[in-house]
């Protein structure tokens, strides 16, 4: 008899206490280098939009967020927990850090020059190894803000620079033929300036932050009875030994979206 009573206080003690855990679990996060671009809500608090953590996306404040700039992006790594409300659904982290050279001011960010743009090798031209788009949103949850990285080749005494452009003059496929509907395609133009010093090639990588408001604006559909998506392409000199040029115009179709949401 006592057996099962002991037994079933056990039972009930776990009962108790295993919700208990799990709630705990389920309502902390770590974050680790993720991506994040500063905003301040009507209220006046100043947090980060970050792009995973318990909703796949939330809002995190930390004591030191006020050296950034609204618009900033960050690679922050942080803990929160859902139960630590500052205001409305903004989390005050635990801990939130951020490394040296992982914020990216919106002084150093790219813009998306709206002009015609030559994708022929000039004596400037420096060609990518790799290129990538890491992290996004097709909505406005990141400001239109979209985290890039690449690698290239320079020599020391060498600096690279990457520009992006929009050509409406040259919305083709490499074949010549038309995109398909609802999509875009922006140019990224490397190129290297300075004087080289010695003939050793090493490998520069990067990530950089591109602000794609200016894009958005020229995308913008004259009718919004539905929610429509454009697809952005991007076309860059990629480094190819192989062909004469040292170069081939690569197409990286479908890379990324934009959401124009349907007008109320």
């Amino acid at each position: 008899m006592r057996k099962t009573f002991l037994y079933v206080c056990a039972v009930a003690m776990l009962a108790i206490i295993l919700p208990s855990c799990l709630g705990d679990n389920e309502s902390t996060y770590q974050g680790t280098r993720e991506f994040g671009v500063i905003n301040i809500a009507d209220n006046g608090v100043k947090y980060a939009a970050v792009g995973s953590g318990l909703n796949q996306g939330m809002y995190v404040t930390w004591d030191g967020i006020s050296t950034y700039g609204k618009d900033d992006a960050v690679l922050l790594t942080y803990k929160v927990n859902s139960n630590n409300v500052v205001s409305g659904n903004v989390l005050m982290a635990e801990y939130a850090t951020v490394a040296e050279g992982e914020s990216f001011p919106v002084a150093d960010q790219k813009n998306i020059n709206i002009q015609v743009v030559d994708t022929t090798k000039q004596a400037n031209s420096a060609f990518f190894k790799t290129f990538n788009l890491n992290k996004y949103s097709s909505n406005n949850f990141f400001s239109d803000r979209w985290l890039f990285s690449y690698t290239a080749g320079l020599k020391d005494g060498e600096v690279l620079t990457a520009r992006f452009y929009y050509d409406a003059t040259k919305q083709v496929r490499k074949n010549k033929t038309a995109l398909p509907d609802n999509a875009a395609i922006v140019d990224v133009v490397l190129t290297k300036s300075g004087t080289a010093v010695g003939t050793t090639t090493k490998t520069e990588d990067k990530m950089i932050v591109a602000d794609m408001t200016s894009l958005r604006r020229a995308l913008q559909p004259s009718n919004l009875d539905t929610d429509v998506t454009k697809s952005i392409w991007f076309r860059v000199m990629r480094e190819d030994s192989k062909v004469d040029a040292g170069y081939a115009l690569t197409y990286i179709e479908n890379a990324g979206y934009l959401l124009y949401s349907k007008s109320n």
